[in-house]
């Protein structure tokens, strides 16, 4: 018999199942460990397994931007950033980690917090932020050096010089 959900207001509530007597590895302990595990993820998939948490109730937050896997995820109570991102797979390269924000409802005005991963994850006396539901988590992606439309522009010069070179080149060596 597997576990089966149902969804109440916004959170997700898991049945249920005799069988389940799993546990989760704990949240890293150390800064090098919290880095460590940023950097990387877990590798799982994209949601706590249900046999894991009979009965508990799984929140929804939202992950965006530069991140493994974003998406939504259904999250159990005092779930910490960084055990979210590392969940989701990771931080990507190039992933602003001083400028996280996460977007959040209370009594019904919007709220905006920034975070600066780098120094939860270096600080060990950092205070864990946990998160909540309906949550939205983005990271943003540094700015490239040159956009995707010079580099386009770029190859096409590049490509028309070579030509042109090209043909030069042939001309003087084989004559007209």
């Amino acid at each position: 018999m597997k576990p089966f959900a149902f969804i109440v207001g916004l959170a997700l509530v898991l049945a249920p199942h005799a069988a389940a007597q799993q546990s989760v590895a704990p949240a890293p302990q150390t800064a090098s460990q919290r880095a460590q595990e940023l950097q990387r993820g877990l590798g799982r998939g994209a949601e706590y397994p249900a046999s894991v948490y009979p009965g508990e109730v799984l929140l929804p937050v939202y992950l965006l931007g530069a991140v493994g896997r974003p998406g939504i995820y259904n999250i159990p109570k005092k779930t910490e950033l960084i055990r979210l991102l590392t969940l989701a797979g990771g931080i990507a390269q190039g992933a602003k980690q001083d400028d996280v924000t996460i977007k959040r409802r209370v009594n019904a005005e919007e709220k905006v917090v920034h975070v600066n991963l780098t120094d939860i994850v270096t600080s060990a006396k950092t205070a864990s932020l946990y998160l909540e539901a309906g949550d939205v988590i983005y990271i943003p992606q540094t700015e490239p050096l040159i956009s995707a439309e010079t580099t386009t522009l770029l190859s096409f010069i590049a490509t028309i010089i070579s030509l042109v070179t090209s043909a030069y080149v042939l001309t003087t060596t084989f004559g007209r």
